[in-house]
Parts: C-alpha cells; sequence; structure tokens
C-alpha cells in the first residue's frame, strides 16, 4: 500500500511540474501580448495625432 501512494505522489508531482511549466509559458505570453497592446496603441495614437495634426 505505501509503494502505491508512493507511485501516486509521484504522478501527482510531475503532473505539478507540467502545469507548473504551463503557467510559466503562459505568464511570458501574457507579457508578450501586454507589450504588444502597449506597442499598438502608442502606434494608434500616433495615428490619431497624425490624422488631427
Amino acid at each position: 500500500m505505501l509503494k502505491d501512494i508512493r507511485d501516486i505522489n509521484a504522478k501527482v508531482e510531475a503532473a505539478l511540474k507540467v502545469i507548473q511549466e504551463d503557467n510559466t509559458d503562459l505568464a511570458t505570453e501574457m507579457t508578450i501580448l501586454t507589450k504588444t497592446q502597449e506597442e499598438m496603441k502608442l502606434k494608434l495614437d500616433d495615428l490619431d495625432l497624425d490624422l488631427d495634426g
């Protein structure tokens, strides 16, 4: 029974590691998307100024 518990624990730890890696990847993607969004907003603001000016 103890071996079964250890096996289950190892599987849970492996699954948690995958989840943590996925979360890190998602955080990186969110950072890139946020930066891209900020750059797009600046470009739109520049376009507005060009059209107004």
